[in-house]
């Protein structure tokens, strides 16, 4: 509690509406707009939530508020394992609140280490992100911050996905005009920063970065801060290098590329196609710069492989050919 400022801590107790119903048990976290408070809700029977308050006066204008009422609305209606659910909105007169569920989870961002998550574990988490995003996507619904503070994390069980402060709404939001950008800029898809337009595809992208950073340990552009990692990006024609380290299987290289494509057609065109992804091997003809060609998923001398083998058309035909010339050297050697 100490190490956050004294008016974050004290915003529940300057709050007269907010200090007669909850009980302040730590503070959660901080935006650059809101906080989150761990609380217990006296109107809920004394139930454990999160409290998320609009607290910089200097975003209080009117598109800032209507994208927390929004966001407010939205979490209200959808009810999914891997998405926080909202409970009540509460108006205060000059900033607004709301309860949700409170997620007893670590950010993803804490287990970015080589080895810190095992490849079931990073399958798990990924298939129930894109399980989130198939939901999010079915109601024309596109989260547009995407990033690893954004995933919730509990050791052994998955993750809930959270913070739609920045979400767009299909069908009744425009493209965001040219130079304005919303979100982080490591995460931002080629063609939001080129044309300011954000569909399905443009989240799965930002999943190619999570996968990427996960399975490398290291954050996408880390050398890169701000407006420089969208000028490298725009400089290489966004064909940066993604590269996994040689250990990794070569299944996720194939799906971070996919996923990251700079042309958004060329990548996965839905949240369940990517979530399929996650259960096939590689074609066996792919072969990666630097990285040797996967093993056919059922080798020759196995049975599913003879039979796999023999079932090729180009070997049918060859058995076929020296069938027909076994049968002529035989009979050329019969007396008769």
């Amino acid at each position: 509690m100490s190490e956050r400022p004294p008016e974050e801590a004290n915003v529940i107790s300057n709050q007269p509406l907010l200090a007669k119903r909850f009980e302040l048990i730590k503070v959660a976290g901080s935006g650059g707009a809101s906080a989150v408070f761990h609380v217990r809700d006296t109107e809920r029977d004394g139930e454990e939530v999160a409290l998320k308050v609009l607290t910089n006066r200097s975003a209080f204008d009117a598109l800032t508020i209507s994208r927390f009422e929004a966001e407010v609305g939205f979490l209200r209606e959808i009810n999914h394992p891997n998405i926080v659910r909202a409970y009540d909105f509460i108006s205060l007169g000059h900033t607004i609140a709301y309860t949700m569920e409170l997620v007893r989870g670590r950010e993803l961002s804490r287990f970015l280490a080589p080895g810190a998550l095992s490849l079931e574990m990073v399958d798990t988490i990924f298939r129930q992100l894109l399980s989130a995003l198939h939901e999010l996507h079915s109601r024309g619904v596109f989260h547009r911050d995407l990033k690893l503070e954004n995933l919730l994390y509990t050791e052994g069980v998955g993750i809930k996905l959270m913070d739609f402060g920045l979400m767009k709404l299909q069908r009744n939001s425009p493209d965001t005009q040219a130079g304005v950008l919303l979100g982080t800029a490591q995460y931002l898809p080629p063609e939001y920063i080129q044309t300011g337009h954000y569909d399905a595809r443009s989240d799965l992208y930002c999943v190619g970065v999570l996968l990427y950073e996960v399975l490398s340990g290291a954050r996408w552009l880390a050398n890169y801060s701000g407006d420089k990692s969208i000028d490298y990006l725009v400089e290489h024609n966004f064909n940066v290098p993604h590269e996994l380290p040689s250990k990794v299987p070569l299944k996720y290289q194939c799906i971070v590329d996919k996923a990251m494509m700079a042309d958004a057609k060329r990548r996965y065109q839905s949240a369940y196609e990517m979530m399929i992804a996650f259960n096939e091997e590689p074609p066996v003809n792919v072969i990666l710069k630097g990285r040797p060609g996967p093993r056919a998923s059922h080798p020759f001398f196995s049975r599913e492989g003879f039979f796999h083998f023999i079932k090729d058309p180009v070997v049918i035909l060859l058995l076929g050919i020296m069938t027909v010339l076994s049968l002529v050297l035989v009979f050329d050697k019969q007396p008769f």
